[in-house]
């Protein structure tokens, strides 16, 4: 009982976490929808991410990375 009442208060507690909110409230895509949305393979946002002209917002538990809208509207301008 006490495994679930920690995991309750960790969730209540994650519902406060800024990354979390910006989760939920923003629409961050995985590197496959990044990709498609910004108009580039998913190798050439590989590239950019080994030679760090972009980062992921955030990873999940399970380790993916995850990318805003805003990083979309950069790799486009850039590739202007």
């Amino acid at each position: 009982m006490l495994v679930a009442y920690i995991r309750s208060m960790n969730t209540y507690i994650e519902m406060f976490d800024e990354k979390t909110l910006d989760i939920q409230t923003n629409k961050l895509f995985k590197i496959s929808e990044f990709a498609k949305e910004a108009g580039v393979p998913v190798s050439t946002i590989r590239y950019y991410l080994r030679i760090g002209k972009i980062k992921s917002v955030f990873r999940t538990d399970g380790d993916y990375m995850l990318f805003s809208k805003d990083q979309i509207k950069n790799i486009k301008h850039g590739l202007k």
